[in-house]
């Protein structure tokens, strides 16, 4: 039988190419957003491969659509093999005083939408013996000029990793994270920056990043892989920056 894979927010962006790349290796992968349009769209691409996907509309920060998610999972599938939970956003205000209840919604996106999935799916992964994989971002091992809120919530996201670690292997249960830094895809951020600024934005690329470049979202996906099928990994945080941070992670 199949390994199922679930990939919040996988319609489009990183999520779709973690989602791709694990139905290339041979999952079955459930495609997850809120846009029908979009979660349609990145499974037919899936089928149109040979891939196997499931559709699920649902918006999974909230726990009516975790409770569907759940329910869908265990209906269409039985079982669940691996959880990346890629659910985030770095949209907020850039102030140093920020009001406590943006803070909370930058948590509840960034940090508490993956803390519910893992919840929410760690019975099916501990029969599994599966894993979890944790989407961060350099923002939380680094200072870099993004808002303060969203550098505290992914740095929360990483060390979740690390503390449930121990408890999570003695259920049979691995779980990472991964860390991108500047990832360019089509009509995203940087892409919209890059139109907006460009001199702005390619002096960060050609000024702050030792290998003057993008990151791919392919290469996000190609690291979530590699935690996948090691099974001697567990409790750490890859960075994928092109040599954008200065310290240890």
């Amino acid at each position: 039988m199949k390994k199922t894979a679930f990939v919040t927010g996988s319609s489009r962006g990183i999520g779709r190419e973690i989602a791709l790349k694990l139905a290339e290796e041979n999952y079955t992968v459930v495609v997850t957003g809120r846009s029908k349009d979009d979660v349609e769209k990145t499974t037919a691409e899936i089928k149109s491969l040979n891939g196997e996907a499931l559709s699920l509309v649902a918006d999974l920060t909230t726990e009516a659509g975790l409770k569907e998610a759940l329910a869908f999972v265990t209906k269409n599938v039985g079982k669940l093999d691996v959880l990346v939970t890629n659910i985030g956003s770095g949209k907020t205000l850039q102030d140093v005083i920020v009001d406590v209840n943006e803070w909370k919604r930058v948590f509840d996106i960034n940090f508490f939408s993956a803390v519910a999935a893992i919840n929410t799916f760690l019975p099916l992964l501990e029969k599994s013996k599966g894993q979890v994989v944790c989407i961060s971002s350099i923002a939380g091992i680094e200072k870099i000029s993004v808002a303060i809120s969203y550098s505290v919530a992914k740095a929360a996201v990483i060390s979740l990793v690390q503390q449930m670690m121990r408890p999570l292997a003695a259920m049979g249960v691995r779980i990472n994270a991964v860390s991108p830094g500047n990832v360019w895809i089509e009509n995203g951020s940087w892409d919209k920056k890059m139109k907006d600024n460009p001199a702005r934005v390619n002096d960060i690329i050609q000024n702050q990043v030792a290998l003057q470049k993008f990151v791919s979202a392919d290469e996000i996906a190609d690291a979530v892989w590699f935690t996948v099928k090691n099974s001697s990994i567990t409790g750490q945080n890859i960075v994928i920056d092109a040599g954008q941070t200065r310290q240890w992670p």
